[in-house]
């Protein structure tokens, strides 16, 4: 994600997790062994998910209360040691000027992303990282709901605004039912960019196209679910004609398609939808540009009575190509059928 002026990945690129919070970890700054191994499992610092606080009870031979107490009593303890302790308090204000760069909020994965290179995302490296941003007492965690996904925001953060702000983008993207980018949304609602493409990453009704607007979801272009629909896209984003085995290389590289997709399955989809027009051997162009269904000679048909009056060879071979990718002997061969009718030298017109 763009940050303006100097990002947290170029500040503190490469450092290591790990080691901080086994520096915190300590004696010097957590006295009590069970309280190490609350925390421990809880946070999953062991590079294993994390515990409930029933499981932790049940291994400890304690009720899941007494460990929430413990889990507080510790976390209070460490978050007065991190002011304490420099690599880890200047690791906070780079977190904090990353959220606060992103309009005060951020979804918890793009947020790791921002500090973790993606080949380092490690299980225990993200929950180490997890873990110092929860002893950031600026900070308060939103967890994943119906709606959200998990984000991070200053406490300062007016959340009524955000979901405020949140029906907004979801009124304006119902009224213009079309895909909109982070400014343009920017402008209807008067927010700052970053706001809004923050906002954009927490929603869950909402999804980014391969061209970085956003949509509805629900709406077939966002979120295609059949080969027809992922068809259509491709060929709108490309703009040209495409023969049916490049659809399916496009199909197989697209962000949204788990399963495997053969050549025949996506030429058998071709031809069953309107939206698709066959203009060359296997190539196939969308009808929205213009393009008819039909043989040669049905192209031709058709040019002759838009035109109106009877038309020479090469006008005939010049509008056919604008239709099909077919070679002029074979548009010469289809002159020759009965439906067309020589009226002089090289001259046709449509047979009574």
């Amino acid at each position: 994600m763009t940050q303006t002026g100097t990002t947290a990945k170029d500040k503190i690129s490469n450092q290591n997790f790990e080691a901080k919070v086994a520096l915190i970890l300590r004696k010097e700054y957590l006295r009590k062994d069970r309280d190490r191994e609350v925390l421990t499992s809880r946070y999953g610092l062991n590079g294993k998910n994390p515990k409930t606080l029933e499981s932790i009870g049940k291994k400890l031979g304690i009720t899941r209360e007494r460990v929430r107490q413990i889990e507080k009593a510790a976390l209070a303890k460490l978050e007065k040691a991190t002011e304490k302790i420099e690599g880890i308090s200047g690791f906070h204000n780079e977190l904090r000027l990353a959220i606060e760069n992103s309009g005060g909020f951020l979804n918890e994965e793009r947020l790791v992303s921002i500090f973790i290179d993606t080949k380092q995302q490690e299980l225990k490296e993200i929950n180490s990282f997890l873990f110092l941003v929860v002893l950031d007492k600026t900070l308060a965690r939103s967890s994943e709901n119906n709606e959200n996904r998990a984000f991070w925001a200053m406490k300062k953060t007016n959340r009524q605004k955000l979901q405020t702000l949140s029906k907004q983008v979801d009124d304006i993207l119902e009224q213009k039912r079309k895909v909109m980018s982070d400014a343009e949304i920017a402008n209807i609602t008067g927010e700052g960019k970053e706001v809004i493409e923050s906002l954009m990453w927490v929603k869950k009704n909402v999804l980014q196209t391969d061209d970085k607007k956003w949509g509805l979801i629900t709406w077939r272009e966002v979120n295609p679910k059949s080969i027809r629909d992922k068809t259509y896209l491709i060929m709108k984003a490309h703009k040209k004609p495409l023969h049916y085995s490049n659809i399916t290389e496009k199909i197989l590289q697209h962000r949204l398609q788990k399963r495997p997709v053969t050549k025949q399955a996506v030429h058998n989809e071709l031809i069953r939808d309107d939206r698709f027009v066959l203009i060359g051997r296997g190539i196939y162009a969308l009808s929205e540009w213009g393009y008819k269904p039909g043989v040669v000679e049905d192209v031709i048909k058709q040019i002759l009575k838009d035109n109106g009056a009877p038309m020479h060879k090469n006008e005939i071979i010049e509008h056919v190509k604008k239709h099909r990718i077919v070679k002029d002997t074979t548009i010469i061969l289809n002159l020759q059928k009965n439906s067309f009718k020589r009226v002089s030298r090289a001259t046709y017109t449509l047979a009574d």
